[in-house]
This record gives structure tokens, sequence and C-alpha cells, in this order.
């Protein structure tokens, strides 16, 4: 009895060491490995960043990209929506967010920006509208 007891003891042992062991190679390979963001939707080589419009906004309204990414604007609303660069009326801040139309179920897009570039937008046809005003920033 007395030997089964300290064979249990023993095999407990080594199974608290095993378990360890692998929670040690878990944590020093999770630390090792790098993350990265997933892959974007790519048009011209220039990674993609989506904007949707629908009748309660746009969504995302804040955007933190990549330099060198472009971002579309897709319409899911029932209306035109006409994205401008802030000031409005003077449109002068972000000429690349100065964009055609974007009819129903249409997109249109910007220009790659650029690394620190910050460009204010808004919709033309509802510039006071919190819903529809965001900023993106190129990093």
């Amino acid at each position: 009895m007395r030997r089964r007891s300290m064979r249990m003891r023993r095999l407990s042992r080594a199974g608290s060491l095993a378990v360890a062991l692998a929670l040690t190679a878990a944590c020093q390979q999770a630390t090792s490995v790098s993350v990265r963001p997933s892959p974007s939707p790519s048009i011209n080589g220039s990674s993609v960043v989506v904007v949707t419009i629908d009748a309660t906004g746009m969504d995302p309204r804040t955007l933190h990209i990549l330099g060198g990414s472009v971002i579309a604007f897709l319409n899911h609303d029932a209306r035109t929506h006409e994205v401008r660069s802030d000031p409005h009326p003077a449109h002068t801040e972000c000429a690349l967010m100065n964009l055609d139309p974007v009819p129903p179920g249409g997109m249109v897009q910007t220009r790659p920006i650029a690394v620190g570039q910050g460009c204010g937008f808004h919709d033309e046809g509802d510039p006071t509208n919190p819903a529809l005003q965001g900023f993106a920033l190129g990093h």
C-alpha cells in the first residue's frame, strides 16, 4: 500500500511538472509571436479601409489607418451621400476627401492617405449631423 501511495505521488508530481512545463513553453512561445493585423482588401496595392454609410450614419467614424491606405465609402442607404473634406463649406482641409457622390449601393474611394495626414470629413447633404462626420489619421 505504501509503495502504491508513493507511486501515485510520483505520477502526480510528474503530471504537475508536465503541466507546468507546457504552460511555461506556451507563455514563452506567446511572447515571441508577433501580432499582425488581419489582411485588408487591396486596390492597386493599397490597403483599403471601408466606411459603411447607412440610414444611421457612417461606421466607423474615427479611423487610424496605415499610411498609404485608401478609404472606401460604401453606401448602404436609400439616398445618395457626398463625402467632403472639413471644414464646411470650404472643404479645404484634405482634398482627397472631396469625393464624387455615392449613389445607393455604390462606392467611392480616396487616394492613399499619407503618414501623419489628418482628414476631417462629412456628408455634404447633412454637414452638421455628427453621425455623418468623421476623422481619418494616417500612421
